[in-house]
This record gives structure tokens, C-alpha cells and sequence, in this order.
């Protein structure tokens, strides 16, 4: 027999682009990226809970959109919600790898290939880093390309851009385009 598993959810808006928000038994296991829908959460939910009762509840939700209001306020440098990762093992071994990132910094693909000991996989971690389910608590946003441009991002160059910013990074106009450029090829 199949047991319902409550999934709460709420959404957080940063300027006017919502972030939903889920979690399980007051651990966060999802914030979508501005262009990702509840649609589109729900799907991703479906997969790790297929009797899923979703209810929209503030309550879970009070600390984590404390902290990502001190972090958009740059008064916050590091998240301490608890966090609850689906995904594979090596998955979640990059999403742990990816949480050591400093504010204010980035890093490439391949350094957090290197980190996990799998130097010459840095495709298969930008496919790990791709499936993050838990945007900005867990840093992707901080990962770039070898030459230090702007890479695919779920939430779109453009607020990945915004978040870098926040954390205080200058980007000059080129880096994002020349990585629009490369994935236009």
C-alpha cells in the first residue's frame, strides 16, 4: 500500500519572479527557479512522491524566506535550513560539493569535477548541477564556465547574472552574451 506523502508548498517572489517552495517534514526539498512554474514542480514532486497530497501552507516556509530575504538584502551569506536532496548519489555528492562554494565567488565545471575527484567529468556534472532542485540554498548559480562566462542556467542567464551581482561579482556585458553565442551554435 502506497502511504500519501504531504508536500507543502508556497511561493517567494523576488522582485516580481515567483520561487515556489516545497518541502517534506520541515525540510526543504525544492525551490524552482523564476522561469519554472508550480506545473513544472509538481512534475519534478511526482517523481519522488507519486501520492503526493500538495498543500499550500505559509508556516513550513517563515525561515527559509527569512534567509533568502537577508541574502537578496546582502545581510546573508550562507543558508542553514534543513535540506532533504533527491537525486543520485553523485548527484548529491555535486549539490554538497556545490553548497561549499563561497558568497561572492565562482567556480567552473571542471573545478567541481576536480573537488569530487572526477576530474574529466565536468559534462556529467553539468548535468548534475542542471538537475539542482533546490536553487540558490544550493549555489548553482556560482558555477561558470572555463573562461569565466556565463553558462546555462535554470532559472536563465539573466537572473543568474542578478545573483552574481547580489553577491557583490561584476560581470561585464560580454560574458553573457558570448555564452548566449556559444549556445546558439
Amino acid at each position: 500500500m502506497n502511504r500519501t506523502t504531504s508536500v507543502y508548498y508556497d511561493v517567494y517572489f523576488y522582485h516580481e519572479l515567483p520561487f515556489y517552495l516545497a518541502s517534506v517534514e520541515d525540510k526543504i526539498i525544492a525551490i524552482t527557479l523564476g522561469n519554472e512554474t508550480l506545473v513544472d514542480m509538481t512534475k519534478w514532486l511526482l517523481r519522488f512522491y507519486p501520492q503526493t497530497d500538495l498543500k499550500k501552507e505559509h508556516r513550513p516556509f517563515y525561515e527559509l524566506k527569512t534567509q533568502l530575504d537577508e541574502y537578496f538584502a546582502r545581510t546573508r551569506q550562507t543558508f542553514d535550513v534543513p535540506l532533504l536532496m533527491h537525486g543520485t548519489e553523485f548527484q548529491v555528492s555535486i549539490w554538497n560539493a556545490l553548497r561549499t562554494i563561497e558568497y561572492g565567488k565562482t567556480v567552473s565545471y571542471e573545478e567541481i569535477a576536480g573537488k569530487i575527484g572526477r576530474r574529466n567529468g565536468f559534462r556529467a556534472v553539468g548535468a548534475a548541477i542542471g538537475a539542482n532542485p533546490i536553487g540558490i540554498v544550493v549555489p548553482c548559480h556560482r558555477v561558470v564556465g572555463k573562461s569565466g562566462h556565463l553558462t546555462g542556467f535554470g532559472g536563465g542567464l539573466q537572473l543568474k547574472r542578478e545573483l552574481l551581482q547580489n553577491e557583490g561579482i561584476e560581470l561585464e556585458e560580454n560574458q553573457m552574451m558570448m555564452s548566449k553565442q556559444s549556445k546558439q551554435r
